[in-house]
C-alpha cells in the first residue's frame, strides 16, 4: 500500500498542480486579449479596410453605362455583392441555421444548400463601365507637380494629356446639365447621371450598392435591419462608427427588383421564404469620394505608405487560430485529472497507487507532447497573423497622431486599430512564449520521471 505522502512524492501531481493553474491563467489572459474580436474590433477592422481600400484605389478617369459590352479600354464595374448563404434546414415555416438532423425514420426537415456570393453589376438594365487612372501621384501642398504633369485638386498630379478624374455624380431628369464641367449619360428611362470633373474638388472613389440606407463606415457591414434572412452571410450593424453620411444616394429601388435586374431572382426563389424577408427592403445606388485628409505633406506621405493589407480576414484568422486554445485547455485538464485520480485512489480507497502512477505518467507523456504541438501550431499561427496586423501600424499611427482625417469617425476607428495592433499582438506573443516555456518544462519533467520509472523496474 502507498500512503498519501509517498503518493504525492512519487507522482507528478505537484508539477501538474502548479502548471495547470498557470496554464489556465495565461489562457485567460489570451482570451481577454482577444475578447474584442467578438465585439467592436471586427467593425473597427472594417473601417480600417475601407480607409486602406479608399486611399489605395486609383481615381476614376472615365465612367459610362451600357446594356452591351463595355467600350474598349474600360472594364465592367462591380457595384456590390449578394452575400451568399450558409447551409440550413427548413422545418415547417422556420429557417434554421444548422444542418438537418436525421433519425430512424429519415431526415428531419428540408436541406437548404449553401449558396456562393454573387457579383451585382446591373442597376436597372444597364451596367457601369469604368476606367481608372494608371499614372498619377499625390504630393504635398508645397510640392509642385513633376514635369509633364498637371495639378488636379490640391495634391493630385496627372499627365498633362489626361483629363482630371471624376469628382462627383448626381442624377437628374434633365439630359443637358448646361455646365462645361459636367457631362451626362442615361441611367434609366427618364433619368440621367451627371458626371462632374472639377479640378478643385476631391476625386470620386467608388459607385456602389448599399442596402437600407447610406453605407456603414465599416467595409463588409450593412446598415441594421430587424430581421435579416437567417442564413445570409452578412453582418447588419454599423457599430459605434455609424454610417457614412458623406455618401450621396443617386437612385433607389426595391431589393427584390435589384436581384431581378442581376438575373439571380430564380436562384433566390429556391431559398425558402427569402422574398418574405426582403419584401420591404430597399437598395440604394450611392457614390463615395476619396477620404479627405488634411492638406499637409506628413498626411499625404502616410496615405502613400499604407500597404494594401485587409484587416478583417486577419482578425477572422486570429479568431480561428485562437479556437485552438480550447485544445490546450483540454490537454491541461486531462493532465490535472489523471494526477488527481492517483491521489484520490491512494487517499480514499487505500489502493496501491503504483498502477495509477504508471498510467498517469504514461498519459502525461502523450498529453504533454500533444499540448506542446498544439501550442506550437496555435502560437505560430497567432504570431504570424499578429505580425501582419502590425504591417500598417506606422502609417496609421501617423494618420492618428497628426489628426490627418477631417472626419472624426475615421480618426476614432484608426486610433482603436493602432491600439489593438500595438498592444494585443504583444500580449499574444508574451502569452504564447510563456505557454511554450511551460509545455517544454513539463515535457522535460515528465520525460525524466518516465526515465527513472523505467530504471526502477529494470
Amino acid at each position: 500500500m502507498t500512503n498519501f505522502s509517498e503518493t504525492v512524492k512519487k507522482s507528478n501531481f505537484p508539477i501538474h498542480f502548479c502548471v495547470f493553474p498557470l496554464s489556465i491563467l495565461f489562457i485567460l489572459l489570451l482570451v481577454i486579449s482577444l475578447i474584442d474580436l467578438n465585439s467592436n474590433l471586427p467593425v473597427s477592422g472594417g473601417v480600417i479596410d475601407y480607409i486602406t481600400t479608399n486611399l489605395k484605389t486609383d481615381p476614376i478617369s472615365e465612367l459610362t453605362l451600357t446594356d452591351d459590352e463595355c467600350p474598349e479600354g474600360m472594364e465592367e464595374h462591380v457595384l456590390g455583392h449578394w452575400a451568399g448563404t450558409y447551409e440550413g434546414c427548413h422545418i415547417g415555416d422556420k429557417i434554421n441555421n444548422f444542418p438537418c438532423a436525421s433519425n430512424i425514420a429519415g431526415r428531419i426537415g428540408e436541406v437548404i444548400p449553401e449558396k456562393s456570393p454573387v457579383d451585382l453589376k446591373f442597376w436597372g438594365m444597364r451596367k457601369f463601365c469604368i476606367k481608372r487612372l494608371a499614372d498619377y501621384q499625390y504630393v504635398g501642398p508645397k510640392t509642385p507637380c513633376p514635369k509633364e504633369y498637371k495639378e488636379c485638386h490640391e495634391t493630385l498630379c496627372i499627365p498633362k494629356d489626361e483629363k482630371c478624374p471624376i469628382t462627383g455624380l448626381q442624377t437628374s431628369e434633365n439630359q443637358d446639365p448646361d455646365n462645361d464641367k459636367i457631362t451626362s449619360v442615361q441611367l434609366s428611362a427618364g433619368k440621367y447621371l451627371w458626371i462632374e470633373r472639377d479640378d478643385k474638388k476631391i476625386p470620386l472613389y467608388n459607385v456602389e450598392i448599399s442596402l437600407n440606407g447610406k453605407p456603414c463606415f465599416s467595409m463588409g457591414f450593412n446598415p441594421y435591419i430587424q430581421s435579416p434572412y437567417p442564413l445570409l452571410k452578412a453582418e447588419f450593424r454599423c457599430g459605434s462608427y455609424g454610417r457614412d453620411e458623406s455618401a450621396l444616394i443617386l437612385d433607389t429601388k426595391e431589393e427584390e427588383v435589384l436581384y431581378k435586374d442581376n438575373n439571380i431572382n430564380l436562384m433566390l426563389a429556391d431559398l425558402p421564404h427569402y422574398y418574405d424577408y426582403i419584401r420591404n427592403n430597399v437598395a440604394h445606388l450611392v457614390s463615395r469620394k476619396r477620404i479627405e485628409l488634411k492638406n499637409n505633406e506628413v498626411c499625404v506621405d502616410a496615405a502613400y505608405n499604407l500597404k494594401p493589407i485587409l484587416i478583417s480576414p486577419l482578425i477572422t484568422e486570429v479568431k480561428d487560430w485562437s479556437a485552438g486554445i480550447i485544445l490546450i485547455l483540454l490537454w491541461e485538464a486531462f493532465l490535472f485529472l489523471f494526477s488527481l485520480i492517483a491521489i484520490i485512489n491512494a487517499v480514499f480507497f487505500k489502493g496501491d497507487a503504483e498502477f495509477w502512477h504508471l498510467l498517469n505518467n504514461t498519459v502525461a507523456g502523450g498529453l504533454t507532447l500533444a499540448s506542446l504541438v498544439t501550442v506550437l501550431l496555435v502560437g505560430g499561427g497567432l504570431l504570424s497573423v499578429s505580425d501582419l496586423l502590425k504591417g500598417n501600424y506606422e502609417p496609421f499611427h501617423t494618420l492618428v497622431s497628426k489628426y490627418c482625417f477631417v472626419n472624426h469617425k475615421y480618426h476614432e476607428a484608426t486610433e482603436d486599430f493602432t491600439n489593438y495592433s500595438k498592444v494585443i499582438p504583444g500580449g499574444i506573443s508574451f502569452t504564447i512564449e510563456i505557454m511554450l516555456f511551460l509545455s517544454i518544462a513539463r515535457a522535460i519533467y515528465v520525460s525524466a520521471v518516465l526515465y527513472h520509472r523505467r530504471k526502477a523496474y529494470e
